[in-house]
């Protein structure tokens, strides 16, 4: 085991240095659950391993694995490449003051499907 940097690099995202990290092993235990400082990270993890790597923000959120071997010293992670389909929201709308109106009660996608 040895320590790796970890850093999260992205752009419009202003809360990325205080991204919380989740790093689970491939038997899914989690070995890391911190947040981050100035976008990095320092973890131990084990050479010939497989590693996936849950970030989020309070905007977005990334899921990825990674293979650690003998040579890697540090990661960068680019933070733009979110899932946005995980952040879409429902509404329901319903008029009080008008119950003459043909729609009464609707769904706002504010994503798209």
């Amino acid at each position: 085991m040895r320590k790796i940097t970890i850093k999260f690099v992205g752009t419009g995202y202003y809360d990325i240095n205080q991204a919380r990290v989740k790093i689970y092993n491939s038997n899914c235990k989690k070995v890391y659950d911190q947040c981050t400082y100035n976008g990095r990270c320092r973890v131990c993890l084990e050479d010939n391993s497989i590693y996936t790597i849950k970030a989020s923000t309070k905007y977005s959120k990334i899921c990825i694995k990674i293979y650690i071997n003998k040579d890697v010293r540090s990661i960068v992670i680019p933070f733009y490449s979110c899932d946005y389909k995980s952040n879409y929201k429902t509404f329901q709308l319903t008029d009080l003051n008008y119950s003459g109106l043909k729609i009464e009660k609707g769904v706002l996608y504010l994503w798209p499907r």
